[in-house]
């Protein structure tokens, strides 16, 4: 809840039997009676459209805001207040790269979580 769904109309993967697209999850306005998505055991992504990080894109050296939290292993982080999650599901491949599709879940609040930018 507190997150409303925006596709972006990207395709991100596609075989013979499935065609997905990028999505971010934007936070809602707090005056605006916006409900989020809940995965199939009710539980709230809590995703938020800058909490994704990828080391070293666009920017080299750096963190970098990651816009279809798609990134290789040792790249992809979160934001603090946010845990990763790695799908497992292949979100771009080539011949030097894999990079697979992950989500930044908002840490319950009385938790010690702080992201992982530093693993």
């Amino acid at each position: 809840d507190g997150y409303r769904l925006e596709n972006t109309g990207n395709v991100c993967h596609e075989d013979d039997c499935t065609t997905a697209y990028e999505y971010h999850c934007i936070a809602c306005d707090p005056a605006s009676d916006c409900m989020g998505n809940l995965d199939e055991d009710g539980e709230d992504y809590g995703c938020e459209e800058n909490a994704c990080r990828e080391w070293g894109y666009p920017k080299e050296g750096e963190w970098n805001v990651d816009e279809d939290c798609c990134a290789g292993k040792k790249q992809m982080a979160c934001a603090d207040g946010y845990r990763l999650e790695n799908t497992g599901n292949v979100c771009h491949e080539d011949d030097c790269t894999t990079a697979y599709e992950y989500h930044c879940i908002a840490c319950d609040p009385a938790s010690d979580c702080m992201g992982n930018l530093d693993e």
